[in-house]
């Protein structure tokens, strides 16, 4: 099995998959179960745009340790730029565009 890291994202959404503009978002990075050669995964970055990618704005970490939203009152969604590396040099890099709405 290849020392893939993968990204899991966690936040609240109403029915229509919209989140509040100042709601709490979780990012975790992990190794696909069974990888070999993997190291101890660091800190994940965060990176979110209001604008669908034209603009990016690295994300607060509230004390709660969730990454904080902080989108101006014309944005309707959130794109999502994460990133996350290993102590072995595995890497992972991913951009969602218009993750999820908000409302």
């Amino acid at each position: 099995m290849l020392p893939l890291v993968r990204l899991d994202y966690r936040i609240g959404t109403d029915a229509a998959g919209r989140a509040g503009r100042h709601d709490g978002l979780s990012v975790t990075a992990a190794h696909l179960s069974g990888a070999g050669l993997t190291g101890k995964i660091g800190a994940v970055g965060l990176e979110l745009s209001y604008d669908d990618g034209r603009t990016w704005h690295k994300a607060a970490r509230g004390s709660d340790g969730r990454f904080r939203l902080d989108a101006p009152g014309k944005a309707s969604f959130v794109s999502l730029r994460a990133s996350a590396k290993d102590s072995a040099g595995n890497s992972v890099k991913q951009t969602v565009i218009r993750a999820f709405g908000l409302r």
